[in-house]
């Protein structure tokens, strides 16, 4: 659980005796760190010919959550030149997700959804990690922006 909360990269945990083959699936939430995966997961997806479906659950799942999904998914198959099946569903992300791991052949989320400390792991990404039944990839999401150190280090933040 060390590694996977706290690499700078994303990180795949393989499950013992679980079928290869199956579909990839995707979960979104509109964030930065989702968007990755859903990347992530296309990309994967194209190379190893399986299929895909991309779930997003939580919020209600109403008419507005489907099109900015339709949309999402729209460009990456267009650019992929593969099609997703997509899921809306109302119920618990974590939930949600764990159950759909059972059909699936690798589960993929971002690392972290709205939370501000990049170190740390999502509760979504953290429940999944302990129940996922399928080999989970945990997405990081690229830093592009300079690190100051001294919000990096507790001992420069507390130097005169």
């Amino acid at each position: 659980m060390h590694v996977a909360a706290r690499a700078a990269c994303s990180v795949l945990i393989a499950r013992a005796g679980h079928p290869p083959g199956r579909c990839v699936v995707v979960g979104v939430n509109g964030s930065s760190a989702s968007e990755r995966a859903l990347d992530f997961a296309f990309d994967t997806a194209a190379r190893s010919g399986a299929g895909l479906v991309v779930v997003r659950a939580g919020g209600g799942g109403g008419d507005d959550q489907r099109r900015h999904l339709a949309d999402l998914v729209g460009v990456r198959e267009d650019k992929y030149r593969i099609r997703a099946r997509t899921r809306v569903l109302p119920h618990d992300p974590a939930a949600a997700l764990v159950a759909e791991s059972a059909q699936a052949g690798l589960l993929i989320v971002g690392a972290r959804g709205r939370q501000r400390y990049g170190g740390l792991l999502g509760s979504v990404a953290q429940t999944l990690l302990h129940h996922s039944s399928a080999p989970l990839v945990l997405v990081r999401t690229l830093v592009t922006a300079p690190v100051d150190p001294a919000e990096q280090s507790p001992a420069a933040a507390s130097a005169p």
